[in-house]
């Protein structure tokens, strides 16, 4: 078996992008992939989407009876096949009325109900721009990434229990499994890890939005004092370069120091002190460990000095030396100047395709146990022939057995920030049993450890470890000996000095699974995979930031929702897709699964690779009374629309036969579902260590059933004691870990009830 779905047989008669992502996915891993469509107009982007994929040419109708997989657009009404696994992609999920498109509808019209034209364009919002257009299918790539994860846990399912599965993937709910940390609220969190967020706009420069808006050079200024450390600067060759430093306090001061202001920035009474110590609350707007806290005078003046350091050096210089040195640092670029650079096309990231003229996106994510991977080439054309895989359906359970498709699967989720968590989350949402390992001494600031964990930690267990002392490390070798899969965001000279590099883990556990996601690796070895990164920053390296903004004024695009999400969700393929090939080969054995920010953050671009985005607003959203609606067709003709409510534009586009939808930002979401929830949209309230409102997960649905809730996120630290005795530890032992610190307590400092009275 050469690749890991060699022999898996799917049938793919979707024409939507979500469903022929899927398969594209599944052609990348091996899988024959036989694509039987409606003739119509050839697209330049076929030569992507096919990619690998047999084209049916014969004259009969292409039948399924012989697949293993169908995939679908819309619900397949049909009498299922055997053990056939079938997957539709629908535009909402079955029986949903607050929504009710059909299932061709576009991606722009999901993209006003999700809050994606009034949320993702953070700093413009603030400064009085409402509602800005996004090009990117958000939607319809989520939908076939988790598509591709859907299909290959049902392919696992088969292998192990003989059950097989009927799935939906409804696109809409797909787009909203990207916003859980924009839609997140939470509470109980002890008041010194409290802050402010990211990105703010401090009441003294409201004053100001009205400049900004009429001054472009003024605009990028004043986003430079909302957050120094996390914003754009002109180096001395005229290109921008961004910094995302105000997560990590290690970044801040390193950064700080590189650029040779440390010491100007302490002159003006700026300091660094850990935050999960308490007595350390009082300097939170002068502590360089909480950069968002910082008050707005000392905000000016550090951009100011941040930007006079870097109008020293040319752009591509500082990428390169800060990023040595393990500061997060990009030079600016659009999506073609990316696709070109060494690194992309010398990782793999940006392949050559045989048959195909231009270059295209290579694999989103890699196995080791497939690697050296075969050229990647066009698709063909000819009669096809089906055969059902045998080793795909060797399971002898029957269907009851399965309660959830990875029911039984351990994972030690090692990673931080908001992908790898992510990835976790996802598989715990799957049945996977996963143990959270965070650290005793965190230099990330509190909306990463305490609050992005409210919602990324459901699910899980958790534990705090300091894996600086060998005992820690011994705990942790413990959970790797019994897991299927280790999950990490973690370089490879962190992993050695874990003692869970390749060779390490292959001698504590030989049938793990390593599931590592990185900031810029690919399928080779490239010039960039040892450099820090996060969503942000691979927004602005791959051309997102500029196709939201310009070259000279990028714009973010959305926290987390554009990459790290997805690329989470990615690793959770790739993570799955490792599992169907442990059980397949003979002599089972563990893997080493890969993918990166860098391979996401041009996967979600790739509609942009022939043709070019439009710019601008276009006519599919139009401005009423009292807000904004998207209608479908662009150019529909609606009378008197602009002098229309919301509620009455919505109702003349229904009458003139045109689909429309509200402009919704999140809030409004929360407001109109969290207490009417809908097929697609559902909040719950979780009473837990730290009470948090949260997205259900509507976006996988297997055998007409949506996924069950999860449980609750513990506070860091909460599930300790019940890990350690699970791993034969005794109750001395744990005293001893905890008082030597070896173990940390619940939230770094005792439980939460305590901090809580503290606070």
């Amino acid at each position: 078996m050469s690749l890991p779905l060699s022999g898996i047989s799917v049938v793919e008669y979707s024409n939507g992008m979500a469903g022929r992502l899927t398969g594209l996915l599944l052609a990348d891993q091996g899988a024959t992939v036989i694509v039987s469509r409606e003739a119509g107009q050839p697209d330049p982007l076929d030569a992507y989407l096919d990619r690998g994929k047999q084209i049916h040419a014969g004259t009969e109708p292409l039948g399924s009876a012989g697949a293993d997989v169908v995939i679908h657009d819309g619900i397949e009404k049909a009498e299922r096949i055997g053990e056939q696994i079938r997957l539709s992609i629908t535009a909402v999920l079955p029986g949903e009325t607050a929504y009710p498109f059909p299932d061709d509808v576009g991606d722009d019209i999901l993209k006003a109900v999700s809050g994606f034209y009034t949320d993702l364009a953070m700093t413009r919002r603030l400064l009085g721009d409402n509602v800005v257009y996004t090009p990117v299918p958000l939607c319809s790539i989520y939908a076939g990434v988790l598509g591709a994860t859907a299909v290959g846990t049902a392919l696992l399912d088969r292998i192990r229990y003989g059950a097989s599965r009927d799935i939906v993937i409804s696109r809409l709910a797909a787009g909203l499994s990207s916003i859980g940390a924009l839609a997140l609220e939470v509470e109980g969190i002890p008041k010194h890890l409290k802050t402010e967020t990211l990105i703010s706009l401090p009441a003294e420069l409201a004053a100001h939005v009205d400049k900004a808006r009429a001054d472009k050079t003024y605009f990028e200024s004043l986003k430079r004092q909302l957050n120094p450390l996390f914003a754009c600067y002109p180096a001395a060759d005229g290109r921008q370069v961004m910094f995302l430093s105000v997560v990590h306090r290690g970044y801040s001061r390193r950064l700080l120091e590189k650029l040779g202001i440390w010491e100007d920035a302490q002159s003006l009474g700026i300091v660094d002190l850990p935050v999960y110590e308490p007595a350390n609350a009082e300097f939170s707007d002068h502590n360089i460990a909480v950069p968002q806290n910082l008050r707005l005078p000392l905000r000016a003046k550090l951009a100011e000095l941040i930007a006079t350091a870097v109008a020293r050096k040319p752009a591509e210089e500082w990428e390169r030396t800060l990023c040595e040195a393990n500061v997060p640092c990009v030079m600016v670029r659009d999506f073609a100047e990316w696709r070109a650079s060494d690194h992309a096309r010398q990782s793999g990231i940006v392949e050559t395709v045989t048959g195909c003229d231009w270059p295209q996106l290579g694999r989103a994510v890699r196995l080791a146990s497939a690697k050296p991977y075969p050229a990647l080439h066009a698709s063909t054309a000819g009669q096809a022939v089906l055969s059902v895989s045998e080793s795909a359906t060797s399971g002898t359970a029957t269907k009851s057995a399965v309660p959830l498709p990875l029911a039984g699967i351990r994972v030690v989720d090692l990673a931080n920030v908001i992908a790898g968590p992510s990835c976790g989350r996802m598989l715990a949402e799957l049945g996977a049993e996963v143990v959270k390992v965070d650290s005793t001494q965190p230099e990330h600031v509190p909306v990463v450890t305490v609050v992005w964990p409210a919602e990324l930690s459901q699910g899980k267990r958790s534990i705090l470890l300091n894996l600086r002392d060998e005992s820690g490390r011994e705990i942790l070798r413990r959970l790797v000996a019994r897991a299927d899969l280790v999950v990490f965001n973690k370089l490879d000279p962190v992993m050695a000095r874990l003692g869970l590099d390749r060779d390490g883990l292959a001698k504590i556990n030989p049938d793990a699974i390593a599931v590592q996601l990185s900031a810029y690796k690919g399928e080779r070895p490239g010039t960039h995979d040892d450099y820090p990164g996060y969503d942000p920053l691979l927004q602005a390296v791959t051309g997102i930031m500029t196709r939201f903004g310009s070259s000279d004024a990028p714009e973010l695009h959305g926290l987390a929702s554009c990459v790290d999400y997805l690329t989470g969700y990615i690793a959770a393929f790739g993570a799955i897709v490792a599992l169907v090939a442990r059980e397949r080969r003979p002599e089972g054995g563990g893997d080493w699964v890969d993918t990166s920010l860098a391979s996401a953050s041009s996967f979600i671009q790739s509609s942009f690779q022939v043709t070019p985005a439009p710019v601008g607003t276009p006519d599919c959203l139009r401005k009423v009374k009292g807000g904004w609606i998207c209608v479908e067709p662009p150019d529909s003709d609606i009378p008197g629309i602009s002098e229309l409510t919301v509620s009455e534009a919505l109702n003349a586009a229904n009458s003139a036969g045109v689909i429309a939808a509200p402009v919704q930002s999140i809030d409004e979401l929360k407001a109109r579902h969290r207490e009417n929830p809908c097929a697609d949209v559902a909040f719950k309230t979780d009473h837990g260590d730290l009470p948090a409102l949260n997205l259900r997960p509507t976006w996988f649905q297997f055998d007409g059933l949506p996924l069950p809730d999860l449980t609750p996120a513990p506070a860091p630290g909460a599930n300790a004691e019940e890990i350690l005795l699970e791993l034969g530890y005794s109750a001395e032992d744990i005293d001893k870990m905890m008082s030597s610190e070896v173990v940390g307590q619940v939230l770094w400092g005792g439980s939460c009830a305590a901090l809580k009275a503290a606070g």
